[in-house]
């Protein structure tokens, strides 16, 4: 009885899968690379601790950090990835008269969001619906020290 229910419990699991046409994955020390061509259906379907797309190759998504904020004073977190409304950042800083600035920029690298921060705990929600799906990258800048680090961001539709 208790082998067949380990049994059925493995079964239940999920795999992520790819009907396509054509496709590959390539994976080296820095990083991967996956594509598909010909998918056919598309639909996303979501809830509060799940997403599920068709039809799009998608790896598990992420806030992906492009270049590390190195700077000891300052601590941010910046979620959820991907966004779809409301994307939330949050800003510690041990300094005691900061000086950060948060620029939000387009896949053509226009800055669409500019903002100046002077205070120790900064959070804020950035409302991105009226964005179109695409990706962004988050650039936060210590204008005291002029460490800066760069957040890649996933804007989808749900």
């Amino acid at each position: 009885m208790i082998a067949g229910l380990a049994f059925f419990s493995r079964a239940q699991t999920l795999v992520p899968d790819v009907i396509a046409s054509a496709g590959d994955f390539f994976t080296g020390k820095n990083g991967s690379i996956g594509w598909t061509l010909g998918e056919a259906a598309t639909e996303t379907l979501s809830s509060e601790t799940s997403l599920l797309t068709q039809g799009f190759h998608q790896p598990h998504l992420q806030i992906v950090r492009v270049d590390t904020l190195e700077d000891p004073n300052v601590d941010v977190s910046v979620y959820p990835n991907p966004v779809n409304d409301l994307l939330t950042i949050e800003i510690t800083s041990s300094e005691k008269n900061p000086c950060l600035r948060l620029e939000l920029f387009n896949v053509e690298g226009q800055r669409i969001y500019d903002h100046s921060i002077h205070c120790q705990d900064y959070h804020e929600q950035l409302d991105v619906s009226q964005f179109s799906s695409s990706l962004f990258v988050l650039r936060v800048t210590n204008l005291n020290t002029r460490i800066t680090g760069s957040f890649k961001i996933h804007k989808i539709k749900f």
